[in-house]
C-alpha cells in the first residue's frame, strides 16, 4: 500500500515541479552567453559555460528510498564567474531572464573548494507559488566536477516545499486525512547532471593563444626566450619592441634546447629595423647563495596589464627542482606569463632565465642558468659578439637598472 501510493506521489511531485528558474545574477539569452563566453575565452575558469542539465528526482519515505523518476528531456544553465563564485543562470524557452510561472525559484552559487575539482554549492529557495508560500531558505551541497566536463550536484528540497508539493494534490490531501501518511517523513532529493556544451575543448585550444616573455640578446632582433613557451606554435608575434605594446612583430624560431627550456627567436618583420644598443651582459659564472636578484618580465596580463612587473628577492639555492644542477632556486616571485624572461642579478647581469615555479610552495621559483643559453648562443652560425661586454648598469640604483632594461624585454605571444 505504500509503496502504490509513493508512487503517485512521485508522480504529482514531477508535475508540479516544472523547470527551476535560477535567478542570482542578471540573465540573457543563450546567444549572448555564447558571444561572452568566446569573447573572453582566453579567461574563462574551465566551470565556466553553458550546461544541458538533466535531473532525476528521488522520494524518500521514512529514510528508504521508494520511487525516483528521471527528467531527461532537462534544460539549459550558463555558469559564470562572479568575483569569487560562480552565478548558475537559467533561460527560459521564449523567457529570457528565465522568471519561470510554473513551479518556485532558486538561486545557486558555486565556490571553489581546495580540490580544483570540488566546488561548495548553496541552493537558495524562494517563491513557492503556493506551494511553501514565503519561503525562503538556502541549503548547501557540494558539486564535483571531472575531466570530462560533466558536473554533479545532489541535493534535497526544505521539508516546508516537500511537504507544500505533497498537499498540492486533492488526492492526496484525502489520503492524508485519515493520517494513514506523515508528511513529515517524506523527503524529496534532487540529483543533477550537468553536461557541457560550451566552449568546447577543440573551441577552447583554437582561440586561447599561449603567451610567454621574451629579451634581447642582438640589436639585429634576436630574442631569447623558454622552449615551453613557443613549443607547437603556428605563429609567433612579440610586443614591446623599442618600448612599443601596440606594435607586433613577426618572429620565427631560429634554433632551440629541449633539454634546457631554452629557444632563440629572430624578428622577422618587413618594418623591423634594429633593437637598439643592449644595455646588460650576460654573466656564465654560478652565483651565491643569497645573492639580490630581480626579475621583469609580462606576467598574466590579461588580468594584470601590459606593463612590465618587477619582482625581487635572493637566490635560494644554487641547484633547482628536485636538485636540478642547471637551474637556480629564487625567492622572487614569478606568474605565468613569467616564463622567458631574464633573472638579473644586483649588478644587472643576466645569471639566469625564468622557467618554472613551484605550485606548492610559497616563495620558490627557478630559472635556467645562463651558462646553457650561452652555450646555445654560441651554436648560431653568427653568434652575437657583445654579450660579455662591459656592463653600462653596473653600479645604477635598481630604479635606473629598471628603467634601463625595460625596452629590451617583450611579450612573447603563441597561436
Amino acid at each position: 500500500m505504500i509503496h502504490s501510493l509513493v508512487r503517485l506521489i512521485i508522480m504529482t511531485v514531477c508535475h508540479l515541479i516544472v523547470v527551476l528558474s535560477f535567478g542570482q545574477c542578471t540573465c540573457y539569452s543563450e546567444s549572448s552567453y555564447k558571444q561572452y563566453f568566446s569573447e573572453n575565452v582566453k579567461l574563462l575558469e574551465p566551470i565556466e559555460g553553458i550546461w544541458s542539465v538533466s535531473q532525476t528526482i528521488e522520494l524518500y519515505y521514512k529514510g528508504q528510498l521508494n520511487a525516483s523518476e528521471d527528467r531527461q528531456q532537462g534544460f539549459n544553465v550558463a555558469i559564470k564567474k562572479n568575483r569569487d563564485e560562480f552565478d548558475v543562470c537559467y533561460w527560459g524557452s521564449g523567457n529570457e531572464h528565465g522568471d519561470d510561472k510554473g513551479g518556485y525559484k532558486t538561486r545557486r552559487t558555486l565556490r571553489k573548494a581546495a580540490n580544483e575539482n570540488l566546488f561548495f554549492c548553496e541552493i537558495n529557495f524562494y517563491d513557492g507559488y503556493g506551494y511553501a508560500s514565503g519561503i525562503n531558505e538556502t541549503v548547501k551541497s557540494t558539486a564535483v566536477m571531472n575531466a570530462a566536463g560533466i558536473l554533479e550536484i545532489v541535493y534535497k528540497v526544505p521539508k516546508e516545499l516537500t511537504q507544500g508539493l505533497l498537499r498540492k494534490r486533492v488526492l492526496l490531501n484525502n489520503l492524508f486525512s485519515n493520517n494513514s501518511l506523515n508528511l513529515n517523513s517524506f523527503e524529496i532529493y534532487f540529483k543533477e547532471l550537468y553536461i557541457k556544451s560550451f566552449p568546447t575543448k577543440e573551441f577552447v585550444e583554437k582561440n586561447r593563444s599561449s603567451q610567454g616573455s621574451g629579451f634581447a640578446i642582438s640589436s639585429d632582433g634576436l630574442v631569447a626566450t623558454n622552449f615551453h613557451v613557443i613549443e607547437n606554435a603556428k605563429k609567433i608575434k612579440l610586443r614591446g619592441i623599442n618600448g612599443n605594446l601596440s606594435r607586433t612583430y613577426e618572429a620565427r624560431i631560429v634554433l632551440v634546447d629541449k633539454n634546457n627550456d631554452l629557444a632563440i627567436l629572430k624578428i622577422d618583420d618587413f618594418s623591423f629595423d634594429s633593437l637598439g644598443a643592449i644595455p646588460y651582459n650576460f654573466n656564465p659564472s654560478i652565483s651565491d647563495v643569497g645573492e639580490s636578484i630581480f626579475v621583469i618580465g609580462y606576467p598574466m596580463t590579461q588580468s594584470m596589464g601590459n606593463e612590465s612587473k618587477l619582482t625581487t628577492g635572493v637566490i635560494s639555492a644554487k641547484s633547482g627542482f628536485q636538485g636540478d644542477i642547471t637551474s637556480y632556486q629564487i625567492s622572487a616571485a614569478v606568474q605565468p606569463g613569467n616564463s622567458g624572461c631574464p633573472l638579473f642579478d644586483s649588478k644587472g647581469n643576466v645569471i639566469g632565465i625564468i622557467n618554472a615555479k613551484h605550485v606548492l610552495a610559497e616563495n620558490a621559483s627557478y630559472a635556467v642558468k645562463s651558462f646553457y643559453l650561452i652555450n646555445l648562443i654560441d651554436l648560431l652560425p653568427n653568434p652575437p659578439k657583445s654579450l660579455l661586454k662591459e656592463n653600462i648598469l653596473l653600479d645604477k640604483p635598481l630604479t635606473k637598472q629598471v628603467e634601463l632594461v625595460q625596452p629590451f624585454i617583450y611579450i612573447i605571444e603563441i597561436n
